[in-house]
């Protein structure tokens, strides 16, 4: 049994993972979110700068503009700080939309 695997990109995204299994293509659809896209769409929307984010995050202005422009992996265990420091719930990363509950704090 000879399987493949290949993206073809469908125009928006979610891509379609084509699934090949000897010779018979078998079409599962994936959600590939493009993080840093999400991340630089939230960011500017909230009119929060990147220098703010970066220096909030310890990070070099560059590595977040290679995240924004998914040129580079997000670390996971940065997601929650990046989260915080753009006012959001690491899911608001995966969803159409920002959820505007407020955030309770783990603190009290």
């Amino acid at each position: 049994m000879a399987i493949s695997q290949k993206s073809v990109d469908i125009g928006f995204t979610p891509t379609y993972n084509q699934i090949v299994v000897d010779e018979t293509p078998i079409k599962k659809v994936v959600r590939q979110m493009e993080l840093g896209k999400r991340i630089k769409q939230i960011r500017t929307s909230k009119g929060i700068s990147a220098r703010y984010v970066a220096v909030t995050l310890g990070v070099d202005p560059s590595t977040l503009c290679k995240w924004e422009n998914d040129s580079r992996s997000v670390r996971a265990d940065i997601l929650p700080d990046l989260a915080r420091a753009l006012g959001v719930r690491i899911q608001d990363f995966y969803a159409d939309e920002v959820d505007e509950t407020p955030i309770k704090s783990n603190t009290a």
